[in-house]
């Protein structure tokens, strides 16, 4: 669907992603640090009063709203956030299917009268349109690649994109910062061209990779969050503002809602961050007025 873009428009999301819930009593495992599936739902719970208190506009889950794709937890993460009254986007993650499904529809099936789901949509939010993508395994090397149409620009001013695999390449970005990388869709280098292509400029928010990291290139701004089932245990307030003038901003704040002893965090960008686009490309602000 598509919609009239008003020339002056806000949009603010409450992001989280990777709560990996488990049935109780699942011992924690470690990626970049522990996951704290002993912690159970109170990180999101966390999450969403955090979001309550920014009175955010719609929900998104960017996957791995499980860890074993089971129907208890399925249940446990929806009733919460059903009980938010916000408009909800959910993407499954490649946690949220398993071997034997192959693709999200089992999984878009579940949400659909409680959330936005992919495969394959664009949804209209405040004037702004996102459009979803989920996530297709292959049966025979059950590797992933992104489920939907290619991407393309749905009304004049700015391409939103939410994915739950990143959409520009970072396997060497992390590689240089010493953090492990979880794999990529095999569709990559497909997604990035169709990106490359769009002729507005594109706002691209994934997850998986449980890293904070800000990605620049051409007309493309890609903001990876980090994880909520392990440290920094994070969610995220995004703002989407055009002014009257038709200046483009985009704001994150991201904020820890657990603390952890840890001494290495998987953060490759600040917390708070002001993107602008102007002249056929994105900058960072310093100002945060």
């Amino acid at each position: 669907m598509t919609s009239d873009k008003r020339e002056d428009s806000t949009l603010t999301i409450g992001v989280v992603s990777e709560i990996h819930c488990t049935p109780p009593g699942e011992p924690n495992v470690s990626w970049h640090n522990e996951l704290r599936f002993d912690l159970g739902l109170s990180l999101l719970e966390a999450s969403l009063a955090s979001f309550a208190r920014h009175d955010v506009d719609v929900i998104a889950v960017l996957g791995d709203l499980t860890n074993f794709a089971d129907l208890e937890s399925m249940q446990r993460v929806r009733r919460m956030l059903r009980a938010t009254g916000k408009p909800v986007i959910v993407l499954s993650g490649n946690h949220d299917i398993t071997a034997d499904d192959h693709a999200a529809s089992g999984f878009q099936r579940f949400f659909v009268d409680d959330a936005t789901c992919a495969p394959p949509l664009v949804a209209s939010f405040h004037g702004y349109d996102v459009q979803l993508l989920g996530l297709e395994r292959s049966a025979e090397t059950n590797a992933l690649s992104s489920l939907g149409p290619p991407l393309a620009s749905h009304n004049a001013g700015l391409n939103i994109v939410m994915s739950h695999y990143p959409l520009l390449p970072l396997a060497e970005t992390l590689g240089l910062a010493g953090l492990k990388h979880a794999g990529d869709i095999t569709d990559l280098d497909q997604r990035a061209n169709e990106l490359d292509s769009l002729t507005e400029p594109a706002l691209v928010l994934h997850g998986h990779l449980h890293v904070r990291a800000t990605t620049v290139r051409g007309r493309v701004l890609q903001l990876s969050f980090a994880a909520l089932v392990e440290p920094p245990h994070e969610c995220s307030v995004l703002t989407v503002r055009t002014t009257v003038g038709g200046d483009l901003r985009v704001e994150r704040s991201a904020t820890s809602v657990h603390a952890a002893n840890v001494t290495s965090l998987p953060l490759l960008s600040p917390s708070d961050e002001i993107w602008s686009f102007d002249g056929g490309s994105w900058s960072e602000r310093e100002d945060h007025a």
